[in-house]
């Protein structure tokens, strides 16, 4: 259900940014997604074709921009790769880790189509 959340807070985001550039329609919403975050792209997808419609985001595409993720060892000083745990340091197996990078996911940017101040309106 955290996904779900995630996903709302991206969507309100976007269409508050959508409407101060006075957006007629959000074609592209550009995400950071870190590797080690909880949050996957598939449910993000899921909730936001749901969440999106009948806004101006609906329909829009969505861009993972991934972050590779990456631990600090506290206790031997290593920095590795996510791809490398195994929940301890591969270096000394200690399991004083911290993540340094990869566990964030925001809103990056959007593409959107303007509004066309001329157009006729019926």
């Amino acid at each position: 259900m955290h996904e779900h959340d995630i996903t709302q807070r991206l969507l309100d985001q976007a269409l508050q940014e959508g409407q101060k550039a006075e957006a007629q329609e959000i074609a592209c919403v550009h995400i950071h997604l870190g590797e080690i975050s909880s949050f996957s792209e598939q449910s993000i997808r899921f909730y936001w074709s749901t969440l999106s419609a009948g806004t101006m985001a609906e329909g829009a595409d969505l861009v993972f921009h991934r972050e590779a993720g990456c631990y600090f060892c506290r206790d031997c000083e290593h920095t590795f790769p996510s791809w490398c745990l195994e929940a301890t340091c591969p270096r000394c197996g200690s399991m004083a880790l911290e993540a340094i990078s990869g566990q964030k996911t925001y809103l990056e940017a959007l593409d959107i189509v303007p509004r066309d101040e001329y157009a006729s309106v019926l």
